[in-house]
């Protein structure tokens, strides 16, 4: 199973609650699961154990969190709510592997998640740093 590291928010974005953003990552890697892959989410793996409230926990996460990213195959972003700042970290430290991996944006295993879960529905603007590390990971 090739390996996929799962870039979508954590923290409350555009409206969405934190308990909204991680029901949509256990979606997002369900998804990734039956589209054969193998999906790795931080957020979901280390909150349990780590207070996202205090910063040096936060960071501590954020740097594990990255250092599976090293060993994806590939980092599907969900950007249809925006891309949050966790997101924009993780995105720009992918560049920084000798081999980073490849960054994908809504990939096919997610067609239909944000009309069905009713996400998107207002404009967002774009992180500059998916139009920088697109042309990285291809």
């Amino acid at each position: 199973m090739r390996r996929v590291f799962i870039s979508s928010p954590y923290q409350p974005i555009e409206g969405y609650s934190t308990q909204a953003n991680i029901d949509l990552v256990k979606v997002l890697c369900k998804a990734a699961l039956d589209a054969g892959y193998a999906p790795f989410a931080p957020h979901l793996f280390y909150p349990p154990m780590l207070d996202d409230g205090i910063k040096a926990e936060r960071e501590k996460g954020v740097a594990a969190g990255v250092s599976w990213l090293g060993m994806a195959d590939e980092m599907w972003i969900w950007n249809v709510d925006g891309i949050s700042p966790g997101m924009e970290e993780e995105i720009h430290r992918a560049g920084k592997f000798s081999i980073p991996p490849k960054l994908v944006h809504m990939p096919a295993a997610w067609a239909g998640i944000a009309d069905r879960l009713g996400r998107g529905k207002k404009p967002v603007a774009q992180s500059s740093a998916i139009e920088k590390k697109e042309a990285v990971g291809q």
